[in-house]
C-alpha cells in the first residue's frame, strides 16, 4: 500500500474559538474531503461559552472520575444502571449545549446516515468530544437517540499547526517503557508486544528496565522508534499542562516540557505512533500562547504520526483491554479510527458503567494504516489444496479453571469492577514507589484538604469478626478492629459472584497484622501510606487450602481512608486465590 491509497476521512470538523463580548464562541467548519457527504467547508456558528471553560472542564472531569468510583457528585453511592444514566446525561448535555440547532440538523440529515470516519481538529483543550451523545426529539417521528460519538464513529482528533496527517505508519522498531511495574496488569500488557513479535518476526522490540526519567529520555532518543508505548501512572497539572508527569520509581517524572530541542527532533524523526497508557495523559490545557500537554508536545513539537492516551483516570484492567483490542485490530489491518472504535466498544461491552470506555483520545488520520510488516508474519503450513492463513494472536489469560468454575472468571472480573466502582475517590491518590500498588493508573493533581490530622493507629487487643455470604463464612482476626467493617463489606462484595456459582461449605480465615502507617510524598503532596499484611486459608469439609500471605498498600491524605481502601485489594486477592485453589472435578 502506498500513502496515496489511504482514503481521506468522510468528515473533518474544524472547531475554532472566536472572541466575542469578552467570551469565547465556538465556530464549526464541516468538510467532507472524500466527498462522502455534501459538506464543503460549511461554516456553522456554535454556542457562546457562558462560564469559564477551564472551570467547567475541571467540574466535568471530577464528575466523571467520581462516576468511575461509583459515586455521585455528593459522594453518595450509585448502582451500575444509575452510573450508565449519569454518563448518558453528561453526553446529552454536551450535545445540547455544544451542537447548535443548525449543527444538530446537519448531524441528523447529513452526518448520521453516511459518515463513518470522522476527525475533529480543534483549537480548544476543554471538550471531551468522544463523550457527546446525540439526542433530539425536535422533529416529528421517533426521537434521535444515538450512542456516544466514540462508540458510533471511527472518531479521531488532530491539532491545528504545521504537522500534517500521517496516512501510513510502518512499524519496525518498537519501544516499550514500563514506568510502573507494580500495576497488576503491566506484565500482561508487556506480553502483548511479545505476541506481536511472534506474529510479525520483522518487528524489533526493545523494553529495557528503566527506573528514571532521564534514562528513559536517553533510551527513546537513542534510535528512531516507530512505536512508543508507555505503561504506568500519570499525574495531571491543570494549571501547567506541560508539567504533567509520568512518574518513575526514583521519584523522577518524564514531562511534556522535557521533549524539546534536539530530543524532540530525534523523537519525531520517524513520525511514530505514541501510546501513553497512563491516566490523564490525554488531558490538554493552555500554555502561554498555545495548547500544552502530552498531545500538543508529541504532535505539535515532536511531530509524531499518531497519539493515544486517556483524558481521565482509567482502571488497570480497562487499560489492558483497550491496548490489546487496539493493537489486535491494527494487526488485522484495521484503520487507526476503526481500531480505536473496536477497542472502545470492547471496553464498553466488558465493563458496563465504567467511564474508561470513553476516556481514550486518539489523534491521527482516521483512515491511516499501521503496517506490521505483513509479509514476514508467521503462517501455518498449508496442506494440499489448503489456503495460507496468517496465525492469529490473542490476549493471554490466566490458567484454565475447572469446567464447573468456567463462568467464575467473568464473575470475578465483575467483582473487581464492583470494588473499583465502590472504592472512595481517594483510592487513586497514592505515592509512586516500587513497593506500592494501586488498581488505577493515576496520581492525583490535588492538594490535601484542610482537615484535622489523621488519627494514628495504635496496637490494640486482638479482635475478631465474622460475616457470611451465601454458603461462605469469613472469619477475621487481628489487625485493627475499626477496619473490620470495611473488610467485611469488601469480602461480601468480592464473594458474591462465587456464591452465585453455587460455591459453599467453606470457611475462609484471614489473620491480619496491625496496619503500618508511613508518611510519603508525591512531589509536594504529603500523603499517608497504609500497609496491610496478613495470611489467609480456607477450610472445607475435608480440605484445607493455604491461600498464603496477602499484602496491600494504599496512600491518601488521610491514613484511615488509606487503610479502608486497602481492604478492598486484600479481599480481592483472597477471593481470587480461593477460586483458583478450589479442587478441580475428580480431585479430593
Amino acid at each position: 500500500m502506498t500513502q496515496h491509497d489511504v482514503r481521506p476521512p468522510d468528515l473533518e470538523m474544524r472547531v475554532r474559538i472566536a472572541a466575542e463580548q469578552g467570551k469565547a464562541r465556538l465556530r464549526f467548519i464541516l468538510h467532507s474531503p472524500n466527498g462522502k457527504v455534501a459538506l464543503s467547508h460549511r461554516e456553522i456558528e456554535g454556542p457562546l461559552l457562558q462560564r469559564n471553560p477551564e472551570k467547567y472542564q475541571g467540574y466535568l472531569l471530577s464528575k466523571i472520575e467520581k462516576l468511575g468510583e461509583r459515586l455521585d457528585i455528593d459522594r453518595s453511592l450509585l448502582l451500575q444502571p444509575e452510573i450508565k444514566k449519569k454518563l448518558e446525561s453528561l453526553g446529552h448535555d454536551l450535545w445540547r449545549e455544544l451542537f447548535s440547532s443548525e449543527l444538530r440538523a446537519v448531524y441528523r440529515r447529513v452526518i448520521r446516515p453516511a459518515v463513518h470516519s470522522w476527525v475533529i481538529v480543534s483549537d480548544e483543550p476543554w471538550i471531551p468530544w468522544e463523550l457527546v451523545k446525540p439526542y433530539d426529539d425536535g422533529e416529528p417521528g421517533e426521537p434521535l437517540d444515538d450512542d456516544f460519538l466514540c462508540l458510533r464513529f471511527a472518531l479521531t482528533r488532530w491539532l491545528v499547526g504545521d504537522k500534517p496527517f500521517v496516512p501510513e505508519i510502518s512499524l519496525g522498531r518498537l519501544a516499550v517503557v514500563v514506568s510502573a511495574p507494580d500495576l497488576p496488569h503491566a506484565a500482561q500488557e508487556r506480553k502483548l508486544f511479545n505476541q506481536l513479535k511472534e506474529t510479525f518476526p520483522g518487528l524489533h522490540v526493545e523494553a529495557p528496565r528503566l527506573d528514571s526519567a532521564s534514562y528513559v529520555l536517553e533510551f527513546l532518543t537513542s534510535a528512531a522508534f516507530d512505536l512508543v508505548h508507555f505503561i504506568g501512572h500519570g499525574t495531571p497539572m491543570t494549571a501547567h499542562p506541560d508539567e504533567a508527569g509520568l512518574p518513575f520509581a526514583d521519584k523522577t517524572a518524564l514531562r511534556p516540557a522535557d521533549l524539546h530541542g534536539s530530543a524532540a527532533t530525534s523523537l519525531g524523526r520517524s513520525r511514530p505512533l505514541v501510546f501513553l497508557n497512563a491516566c490523564w495523559a490525554g488531558k490538554e490545557g493552555w500554555s502561554l500562547t498555545q495548547l500544552g500537554g502530552w498531545a500538543a508536545r508529541w504532535i505539535g513539537v515532536c511531530g509524531c504520526g499518531a497519539f493515544v492516551a486517556p483524558l481521565w483516570p482509567v482502571r488497570d484492567q480497562a487499560a489492558l483491554t483497550f491496548a490489546w483490542s487496539f493493537y489486535e485490530a491494527l494487526g488485522h489491518g484495521a484503520t487507526l479510527g476503526d481500531a480505536a472504535l473496536a477497542a472502545r466498544l470492547r471496553v464498553a461491552k466488558e465493563r458496563p458503567g465504567d467511564p474508561s470506555a470513553y476516556a481514550y483520545t486518539v489523534y491521527g488520520h482516521p483512515n491511516a494504516r499501521v503496517l506490521f510488516d505483513r509479509e514476514s508474519a508467521t503462517h501455518d503450513a498449508p496442506g494440499a489444496g489448503a489456503q495460507t492463513r496468517t496465525r492469529s494472536w490473542v490476549q493471554p489469560g490466566p490458567r484454565r479453571w475447572p469446567r464447573r468454575l468456567a463462568a467464575m472468571g467473568a464473575a470475578l472480573a465483575l467483582a473487581a469492577l464492583a470494588h473499583f466502582t465502590t472504592t472512595p475517590l481517594a483510592d487513586r491518590f497514592f505515592a509512586v514507589e516500587p513497593a506500592m500498588t494501586a488498581p488505577g493508573r493515576t496520581v492525583a493533581d490535588l492538594r490535601p484538604p484542610a482537615e484535622k490530622p489523621a488519627p494514628a493507629f495504635s496496637s490494640s487487643p486482638r479482635s475478631s469478626a465474622t460475616t457470611t455470604v451465601g454458603g461462605l463464612q469469613f472469619r477475621i482476626s487481628g489487625g485493627q478492629a475499626s477496619l473490620h467493617y470495611a473488610l467485611k463489606t469488601a469480602l461480601r462484595r468480592a464473594a458474591a459472584p462465587l456464591t452465585e456459582q453455587g460455591i459453599s461449605g467453606w470457611t475462609i480465615t484471614l489473620e491480619l497484622e496491625a496496619p503500618r502507617i508511613d508518611p510519603v510524598s508525591q512531589g509536594e503532596l504529603p500523603l499517608q501510606s497504609c500497609h496491610l499484611t496478613g495470611r489467609a486459608e480456607a477450610r472445607g469439609a475435608a480440605t484445607r487450602l493455604d491461600l498464603g500471605p496477602v499484602h496491600a498498600v494504599n496512600a491518601q491524605f488521610n491514613a484511615t481512608k488509606a487503610c479502608e481502601a486497602a481492604t478492598g485489594a486484600i479481599a480481592e486477592t483472597v477471593l481470587s486465590r480461593f477460586a483458583e485453589a478450589l479442587p478441580q472435578e475428580g480431585e479430593p
